[in-house]
């Protein structure tokens, strides 16, 4: 099995990575690229690579490929304006290669340079003043020192990044995951209550310098960009209604919980 995927857009990623922790077989192998997949698909050393595979299996040609070739191969983003380059297709046994932080903070900053590889998650204690059905997004961004974002541009020749389409086949400026809470008819004594959300977020891989970090934001729609510019939203598309509220400190310990590679 060989499969193939980056972080620049919303219709494969999520399936690529589930796919190979799922699959039963150990003839598996996960590279995870930094271009956008249209691009990927046909650079030379993309196509040779995919070959090498073919000829291996289906050719019976011995290129070594079993031996030769990582299990897993990731990329880790720098972004762009970032003192940090990108890591690209490193070699890993697994995937993720990662351990588990908990944190408490909507904006966090790193004291030190800092790899994130795996899926982030959030818990949230969330209410809601006027229905029993939640909408909630959730997306994580990356900050400069100052607090603005970073963008990831996914093509290896691109226009400066104020240039460039504001839709996910050309930059990545978040990653994100959606979630919806309805809750039964039984359970409808239970609006206004504060409820504990668990909220997974999409795979993440990234490198970041001392200095800069991460934003965690919490919406009622999508905050993501257009995978291209004809899918752009001109409104929220959301069933909420009143507020929904999101509680911290004391029993209400909502965090954000980030895969961070141990040196």
């Amino acid at each position: 099995m060989y499969l193939t995927t980056s972080y620049s857009t919303d219709l494969h990623c999520e399936g690529l990575f589930w796919t190979f922790e799922e699959a039963k077989t150990p003839r598996k192998w996960l590279r995870v690229h930094v271009l956008q997949e249209w691009h990927e698909l046909y650079r030379t050393e993309a196509v040779d690579d995919l070959q090498r595979f073919y000829d291996f299996y289906a050719n019976e040609i011995l290129d070594g490929w079993e031996e030769q070739t990582p299990r897993v191969r990731l990329t880790l983003l720098g972004y762009e304006c970032s003192q940090t380059l990108t890591a690209e297709e490193h070699p890993e046994e697994q995937w993720p290669p990662a351990s588990q932080w908990a944190g408490l903070r909507d904006l966090l900053y790193f004291d030190k340079k800092t790899e994130i590889c795996g899926r982030p998650f959030v818990k949230l204690y969330m209410s809601c003043d006027e229905s029993d059905d939640m909408d909630v997004v959730v997306q994580i961004g990356n900050v400069t020192s100052s607090g603005g974002f970073f963008e990831s541009l996914n093509w290896s020749t691109m226009p400066e990044p104020a240039q460039s389409p504001e839709c996910q086949c050309c930059e990545a400026s978040g990653t994100r995951t959606s979630f919806r809470f309805i809750l039964t008819e039984d359970d409808s004594r239970l609006l206004l209550e504060r409820l504990p959300l668990y909220i997974p977020i999409w795979p993440v891989d990234a490198v970041f310098e001392a200095g800069e970090g991460l934003m965690l934001r919490v919406s009622g729609h999508d905050m993501a960009l257009p995978e291209v510019e004809m899918l752009r939203l001109t409104e929220p598309v959301d069933e909420n209604r009143g507020n929904l509220s999101v509680y911290t400190g004391g029993e209400y310990r909502s965090y954000l919980s980030l895969p961070i590679i141990r040196p």
